[in-house]
């Protein structure tokens, strides 16, 4: 969903910068937040600082980025050494794609006497701005960290449970575990001179979890995808085609591909609406841990669609949902179900962030399993909650009075934390687990 993570690195660039300009001009220029400025009050006092800097920063606040360029130009003539202003000038020019004008005015900040904090910034800024300026470029991360489960192998939390109709004892118990993880995404995109911004892309991503002890929840994940988006005004298309693999305790488990169809619409500054359509052939592959094999094999389907809203520029909310439809080739195997998912991004200054994430899954299976219960079809009710915090080095450095080199201070640092319930009417598949995890990240673009 190139759209969405578009509209989510706005907020954030955007967002950040709103913050600290208004941080830095606390004892420059005084603001008032209780009345709406107009386009006739400015003609009436177009020499007012602080009134062309509230109208600037409404503007920006309302998706209006045209004219709060406008008035952050005309406060810059009448100041030409307000630093901090030309920052969020130069910001609000990248989001209306003017990279050559963000690139004038931040090459002119890197010339002048700048604080610590700011001179991070105007090189953060610059970078994005070069890297957005080139036809062909490359983006990504790197993230190590660590975790703690205090179920990671899902044993059911229900002392009994059933095989072939016979309810028996379940001798799996929940081990509390420490693991290693790391992780890595990129994407390779290329800009057609077409000049609508249409592009062509191949992106990839893994991901690392490696048990200390309960080994059969050691895991290794792979995605990747290539496809093009398109423009069409406020409308963009992503069709694309997926591959994915997922290995168990160093055993391949299944692999699934198949083509992808996304949409986004812009349905003003503040809202946007998108919508995905997936088909993936899923082939499994009998382990030491699962004996099942090709009887889960076949599509499954996955379509729905949702909104992301930013209603003010320290938040963005998306909410979606999914229909899903698993055709396996064992009726045990093949299920219908919906997927609900609530996320909200706020936004703290200095690069600090919070994230919430919600979701819920009912899955209905079509026929029993006989090995497990005959005569009943397996129902379950699944939730997930997930809170993270983020700051990067360099925040942590200033609020202990020092400073870090750009390549250390960049790096983030995320603590997060999550919840998994699973509830089924049959008792085999009922289980919890509490998860906590550290995760520094270092970002790069080329």
């Amino acid at each position: 969903m190139f759209g969405v993570r578009r509209t989510l690195r706005d907020a954030i660039l955007l967002g950040s910068c709103l913050f600290s300009a208004a941080a830095m001009a606390q004892g420059e220029v005084p603001v008032g937040k209780a009345n709406l400025v107009s386009y006739e009050d400015l003609l009436a006092n177009p020499d007012d600082l602080a009134l062309n800097y509230a109208y600037a920063r409404q503007q920006a606040e309302s998706g209006q980025l045209e004219q709060a360029a406008g008035a952050l130009e005309r406060l810059l003539l009448l100041q030409p050494n307000w630093d901090e202003l030309r920052l969020f000038y130069a910001v609000v020019l990248y989001r209306l794609d003017d990279l050559k004008g963000a690139e004038r005015e931040l090459l002119i900040l890197q010339e002048r006497p700048l604080g610590a904090g700011a001179a991070n910034e105007v090189a953060r800024y610059l970078a994005l701005v070069r890297a957005g300026d080139r036809s062909t470029r490359l983006t990504g991360s790197v993230s190590v960290g660590g975790s703690i489960d205090s179920n990671p192998s899902f044993a059911s939390s229900a002392d009994t449970g059933f095989t072939a109709g016979t309810l028996v004892p379940l001798t799996a118990k929940e081990r509390v575990d420490g693991a290693f993880n790391a992780a890595i995404d990129m994407r390779l995109e290329h800009v057609l001179a077409n000049g609508r911004g249409d592009l062509l892309f191949v992106e990839g991503s893994g991901w690392l979890n490696e048990q200390f002890d309960v080994g059969e929840a050691s895991f290794v994940t792979g995605h990747g995808r290539a496809g093009a988006t398109f423009h069409f005004r406020d409308l963009a298309v992503t069709p694309s085609a997926r591959f994915g693999a997922y290995a168990l305790d160093g055993e391949l488990f299944y692999t699934e591909y198949g083509p992808s169809l996304a949409a986004t619409y812009r349905i003003n500054p503040h809202l946007n609406a998108f919508a995905e359509f997936a088909a993936l052939w899923q082939d499994y592959d009998r382990t030491s841990y699962s004996t099942v094999g090709s009887a889960r094999d076949g599509w499954l389907l996955k379509g729905g669609g949702g909104l992301t809203g930013r209603p003010v520029p320290w938040l963005t909310v998306t909410g979606d949902a999914y229909l899903l439809n698993k055709n396996a080739s064992s009726g045990s195997y093949s299920y219908d179900g919906v997927e609900l998912h609530a996320r909200d991004l706020i936004l703290l200054g200095k690069g600090q962030y919070v994230t919430a994430d919600v979701w819920y899954w009912r899955i209905v299976y079509d026929r029993p399993d006989t090995a497990v219960l005959p005569g009943v079809t397996r129902e379950d009710d699944r939730y997930r909650a997930r809170l993270a915090y983020g700051l990067p080095l360099s925040t942590i450095a200033e609020a202990a009075g020092g400073t870090l080199p750009d390549a250390i201070g960049q790096v983030n640092l995320q603590v997060g934390g999550e919840y998994y319930l699973q509830q089924s009417n049959i008792s085999n598949y009922d289980g919890d687990n509490w998860s906590g995890d550290v995760l520094v990240t270092k970002r790069f673009a080329f």
